[in-house]
Order: C-alpha cells, then structure tokens, then sequence
C-alpha cells in the first residue's frame, strides 16, 4: 500500500469513550457508544476498498478540526481506541498493538465555527528505517 487511506470523522470521539470520562467498560452508555463508534469506522474503513492482505506495521496520525477547548490528547487517543480496533478487523493489519501500529502526535487545526469541526484519520505504511 503506498497510497495513505484518509478516513474522514464528523464529530470528536463520544465522551463515554475519551480518557476523562465517568463511565466505566460496565456501564451500558460506554458499551453502547464503543459499539456505535466502531460501527462507524469500519463502515467508513471498508468503503476504502483496502486489500485483504495486512501491513507489518502503519502509522496513524490524527488531526483535530476544532473550536472551542480542544481536547486533551490522551483523552482523545483513548476515544479512539475502538477505530484502532476497527483497523486490524478490516485487514489493515493482523493486530492493533504497538508491534503493528504507531500512534503518531495528534496535529490540532483551530476553525471558527462548529460545523467545520471534524477529526480526520491518516494511516500510511510504516517504515522500520
């Protein structure tokens, strides 16, 4: 795969999921946005047409379209630990750990009004060099 696979989100990570949210793995609002949020992104993986055939490794990189506070990165990296997830079940990669997927700095772009916020995915092929 040489070209990178672009994945367009409208919206920031639900709450339930980001790392400074009061809802726990148990609590049904966390399932349910887990499983909705995942939903999303493999719809959104799978219209990419990717090949079957996993990477060895890719690199992630994440850029925040916002206005207003932005979101602390690891509070949004955690909220999107179910896209990662969604990244190995469509074949990107045979697995989402760290043998097979790098987290790159999260790049923020400030917009002036709300409909132009958004979260955009990158995922490139990684190089070992």
């Amino acid at each position: 795969m040489s070209d990178m696979i672009s994945i367009e989100f409208d919206q920031m990570p639900p709450e339930e999921l980001r790392g400074n949210s009061r809802y726990s793995q148990k609590d049904w609002a966390f399932r349910e946005a887990k499983r909705n949020w995942s939903e999303i992104a493999y719809l959104l993986l799978r219209e990419e047409n990717i090949p079957r055939l996993p990477l060895e490794r890719v690199a992630i990189q994440y850029t925040v379209y916002w206005c207003g506070k932005p979101i602390d990165e690891d509070n949004l990296l955690k909220g999107m630990k179910a896209v990662q997830d969604s990244v190995a079940y469509v074949g990107i990669v045979p697995d989402d750990g760290p043998d097979h997927v790098t987290i790159l700095p999260v790049k923020y772009v400030r917009v002036k009004h709300k409909p132009q916020v958004k979260l955009v995915m990158e995922i490139t092929e990684a190089n070992d060099g």
